[in-house]
């Protein structure tokens, strides 16, 4: 019957954390919903670089936030 609780109790964390990482992957979507929207118009290789640093930063904040 213990194991049956553990396993219960297991399932029970497994399914909190999964909330808690959905709740941060809805909270970043929604600070960066204005960024992801604005198009996306490359016109030189500078830029290309400069905006794709600014997605892997953005990027970068989300995965720090998850840890």
């Amino acid at each position: 019957m213990s194991h049956l609780f553990l396993k219960i109790a297991e399932s029970l964390d497994s399914w909190q954390r999964f909330l808690q990482l959905y709740a941060q992957v809805m909270s970043w979507c929604e600070e960066k919903k204005t960024f992801l929207q604005e198009p996306l118009q490359l016109t030189s290789l500078s830029e290309t670089r400069q905006k794709l640093n600014v997605y892997g930063v953005s990027l970068d904040n989300f995965f720090l936030r998850c840890e």
